[in-house]
């Protein structure tokens, strides 16, 4: 019988020094690391050395993990502050839509269901500001919950609900000017 083991004690261990169950961690997260970063910076060379980076300084970063919430969410936590530092450093701002197309190596099934629409959508939420657009890409993009993304950018679950009703807005506007909808 095959025990499977937690982020949790992963994490543990780690940090008492375990190589093996911190390359299990690694292992285990890494494209989910990788796909946030390129999701949040739009480029696949920044988004593989952020995901460089952000490997590296987990071994110290894991120290800080107090277990209050789930491995994951500290993990895209540490992503997303990571991305958007990154994001704000960058001297030059390409658009994020010019690339979508490297995702299909991570996901192969979600960029074949991927039509024009979808495709739209993400080239406008490309242009939002950095904390609409993370907010969007973790709760359209990773699919994940108000009170996770609430989690995750630590601010309340009623600023990511309000955060969202702003994107729905901005789309809803963008639409309308291109006449996509009456």
């Amino acid at each position: 019988m095959h025990m499977i083991i937690t982020d949790e004690v992963l994490v543990a261990q780690a940090v008492a020094g375990d190589t093996d169950a911190f390359v299990s961690l690694l292992e285990r997260h890494y494209t989910l690391i990788y796909r946030l970063s390129f999701r949040i910076l739009g480029r696949k060379e920044a988004a593989e050395d952020l995901a460089q980076d952000v490997c590296i300084s987990l071994s110290n970063k894991l120290r800080s993990f107090n277990q209050t919430s789930k491995f994951t969410t500290w993990l895209y936590r540490v992503v997303t502050n990571a991305s958007l530092d990154a994001r704000r450093k960058s001297s030059t701002r390409e658009k994020a839509h010019e690339n979508w197309a490297e995702i299909e190596k991570l996901d192969r099934t979600r960029v074949e269901q991927l039509n024009e629409e979808v495709k739209w959508l993400y080239s406008v939420i490309s242009q939002l500001s950095d904390d609409l657009r993370a907010t969007a890409m973790l709760v359209v993009g990773e699919g994940l919950s108000y009170s996770e993304v609430g989690d995750i950018l630590t601010v309340p679950e009623g600023t990511i609900s309000w955060r969202m009703s702003e994107v729905r807005k901005i789309i809803k506007a963008i639409a309308e000017t291109e006449g996509l909808v009456k």
